[in-house]
């Protein structure tokens, strides 16, 4: 999935006209790749990354965390996955010994790969699961949001079919972390306190709420993670991992088509007021992405790394700016319109 293919399937989805869907092409055609961003050498740096994002390096060693981290993590967007936010934190349960959410998988642990890296994979893919598991509870939020609101069937039925997605990439992640060597895991107990609290994230949300929750965690959070399960994708060389791979990242990408429908039908419904909240939260996320810290590996063999489906936060950050140019911004200026959001980011950075 390039950005520009993801780029024309988000312009479809808001049902950008020819003359609209032409200027974000020229808005994202001049972008160049971005340049690879050093790792951070400073104490402590990118402990964000490593409990947010379970593709970028979750399972580094120089995290010492452990599988046991806090429900509660730092506003980091680089993740393959839908954000569940808590307010600015994502939220996810813990990784618990338990059997029954894991798929059938068959596949051994290759035999080429270091004990350590393996357990490191072993490590990214259970943090996967429980991501997985929070988008579930993502969607399930927005199914609440859209009933409020009264939005057409087709919108819900989407976005009930979208949990039941995550429910089987939890377990085909969960299979995965079994595969390279861990004990059997599933998801811990999901806390729910602070998803149905504050202006943000209430139950009854008013249509201005509905849309910026939706826009910072599917418009910007899943249309980066598309990019990204894209980017591991074509890094890939084992088979069985390039298969699971493919077929998530076709239900993610409709995720993403989801989010972007769903902000253009509040914004159809709700005005002025409704876009002005779509274009704060779009970039409060990339704010967020562009905040995220970089990790160093130490003790994990990158090549296999990358063999084996994940991406570095070197690597997931270059994807993450390309994204933010090539599909985010020119996307947001058709939906929000060209001089609204400009002079909104030309404010931004003053």
């Amino acid at each position: 999935m390039t950005p520009s293919t993801l780029r024309l399937r988000v312009l479809a989805a808001i049902g950008a006209s020819g003359l609209a869907v032409l200027a974000a092409e020229a808005c994202g055609s001049t972008s160049s790749t971005p340049a690879e961003h050093p790792d951070a050498s400073a104490d402590g740096a990118g402990e964000a990354a490593s409990e947010g994002s379970a593709v970028v390096d979750s399972s580094s060693e120089a995290s010492d965390t452990g599988l046991d981290a806090a429900a509660d993590v730092a506003p980091d967007r680089l993740s393959a996955r839908r954000p569940l936010l808590a307010g600015t934190s994502l939220r996810r349960a813990s990784p618990v010994p338990r059997e029954d959410w894991i798929a059938d998988c068959a596949e051994a642990a290759p035999a080429d790969v270091d004990a350590s890296t393996l357990a490191a994979l072993a490590k990214a893919y259970g943090l996967d699961g429980c991501e997985e598991h929070a988008s579930v509870a993502a969607f399930a939020r927005l199914t609440l949001h859209l009933l409020s609101a009264g939005a057409p069937a087709e919108l819900v039925e989407m976005a009930h079919r979208a949990s039941l997605d995550e429910i089987r990439h939890a377990r085909t992640c969960f299979a995965l972390a079994r595969r390279y060597g861990g004990a059997p895991l599933g998801p811990g107990p999901l806390k729910l306190e602070g998803l149905f609290s504050g202006a943000h994230a209430s139950l009854e949300a008013t249509l201005p709420d509905m849309a910026a929750l939706c826009a910072e965690e599917g418009c910007v959070g899943e249309t980066l993670g598309v990019l990204l399960a894209s980017d591991a994708l074509a890094r890939a060389r084992d088979p069985f991992v390039r298969e699971v791979l493919s077929r998530m990242l076709d239900e993610e990408t409709s995720h993403v088509e989801l989010a972007w429908r769903v902000v253009s039908w509040c914004i159809a419904q709700g005005g002025e007021p409704v876009r002005r909240a779509v274009a704060e939260a779009i970039r409060r996320g990339v704010a967020a992405t562009r905040a995220t810290e970089v990790r160093r590996y130490e003790g994990v063999d990158l090549d296999a790394w990358n063999a084996h489906g994940r991406v570095t936060c070197e690597q997931a950050r270059a994807v993450a700016e390309q994204g933010i140019r090539e599909v985010i911004e020119p996307c947001a200026q058709v939906l929000l319109g060209r001089f609204r959001w400009r002079r909104g980011a030309d404010e931004a950075r003053s």
